[in-house]
């Protein structure tokens, strides 16, 4: 029996240089935002699903395995990234000093608003266990347990 062959054939690379910086391949998205995920335990999945769903999966993979495979040399690159990103933000800080206190006063106001409705609103977990319970003890329809959750949603959106 004749063994089946198989057409190895080089896969494409996945990173492309770009004015000095490194992009995934035929896409606006960088290698260093990819990486940043994975390093964050992102899978290459979730990566693909909740950040850069244009992205072909095999791209991703790609890009993250030669960030293994080549990762000292990656991690320059990141710090490096990191350093003009740093640079940058104190050459606009100096430029803009206004955006400091500005910066400030936002964050102050809107975490102390977010922080107090946060406090007021029950926790997703205790809201889907009340509903769990109230759904077996009434013995409810589909249609009425569509109608339940789309009461509570509207309830959360008003506390907003």
């Amino acid at each position: 029996m004749r063994k089946i062959k198989l057409k190895i054939v080089a896969i494409p690379p996945a990173i492309e240089e770009r004015d000095g910086d490194y992009y995934i391949t035929q896409s606006a998205v960088s290698f260093a935002a990819v990486i940043l995920r994975f390093k964050e335990g992102l899978s290459p999945e979730a990566i693909r699903r909740e950040c850069f769903p244009s992205l072909p999966l095999v791209k991703i993979y790609s890009a993250i395995s030669f960030y293994l495979s080549h990762r000292e040399q990656v991690e320059n690159y990141l710090q490096q990234l990191r350093q003009e990103e740093d640079e940058l933000q104190q050459q606009l800080l100096t430029q803009h000093p206004e955006f400091i206190k500005t910066a400030e006063e936002y964050r102050e106001h809107n975490g102390i608003q977010v922080l107090q409705k946060a406090a007021e609103l029950p926790s997703l977990r205790n809201l889907f266990a009340d509903v769990r319970a109230d759904i077996e003890a009434r013995g409810i329809t589909d249609e009425e347990l569509e109608a339940d959750i789309n009461a509570a949603v509207a309830e959360v959106r008003s506390r907003l």
